[in-house]
């Protein structure tokens, strides 16, 4: 996102001075990821590092595009990385629970491994989700979060203000209903799939698209 001139302006720091700030990262883990032999990733977290040091962070602006040249303190700003990390579970289930006679991440014979349900550690972060050591070591707390259930799908499915079924309706500008019965389904693939919420609201979005198609002046649709 890039912020004008006019917008900086508005802002001023002298005046308003926060005391701890907390910067979100979502879906973290595809930033450490690398997609081919470019090792983009190592670049990516070279960058980051100097953010994570907690110094003053110098970030060059583009005169072209009218954005102001910043001097950022990281010192009181905490970085939280959000995301599944699927690649890295899936190279850990690969090194512990499949036999491997050689090789480096081959896994002590009495280490057992159970999906998300397993404790993660900064090692884990290395070995296998693509983290540089020195990332990984100024992760100060891993939190992990349970998997979602088809429970846990169905009271997003019914609950205003989140379920996908009122942004969609929101969005269209009509009235939306789905059948317990259908929400039931959609929460049970959504679990079994691992895809989660986004899975749910793309099902539903296909279908109420159909009806549109059909019929675009309802003010109401019903999805089976």
């Amino acid at each position: 996102m890039r912020i004008s001139e006019k917008e900086w302006e508005n802002i001023d720091f002298r005046k308003k001075k926060y005391r701890q700030l907390k910067e979100a990262l979502d879906e973290a883990d595809k930033m450490f990821e690398d997609a081919d032999d470019r090792h983009y990733s190592y670049i990516v977290q070279n960058e980051l590092l100097k953010v994570l040091e907690g110094d003053l962070v110098h970030f060059d602006g583009n005169p072209s595009g009218n954005e102001p040249t910043l001097d950022i303190d990281t010192s009181n700003v905490s970085f939280v990385f959000l995301g599944s990390f699927d690649s890295m579970v899936r190279a850990k289930n690969m090194a512990v629970n499949k036999s491997r006679p050689i090789g480096f991440e081959s896994a002590p014979a009495d280490e057992s491994f159970d999906g998300y349900k397993s404790t993660f550690t900064q090692e884990d972060l290395v070995q296998y989700a693509n983290v540089r050591s020195e990332v990984a070591g100024r992760i100060a707390t891993i939190v992990q979060l349970r998997e979602m259930t088809e429970d846990d799908f169905y009271a997003i499915l019914n609950t205003k203000g989140i379920s996908p079924v009122d942004k969609l309706a929101d969005y269209y500008g009509v009235r939306l209903k789905l059948s317990a019965k259908t929400k039931h389904r959609l929460a049970k693939e959504a679990a079994e799939n691992r895809m989660g919420v986004r899975f749910i609201r793309s099902q539903i979005q296909r279908k109420l698209d159909d009806e549109l198609f059909k019929d675009c002046s309802r003010k109401e649709y019903t999805i089976a």
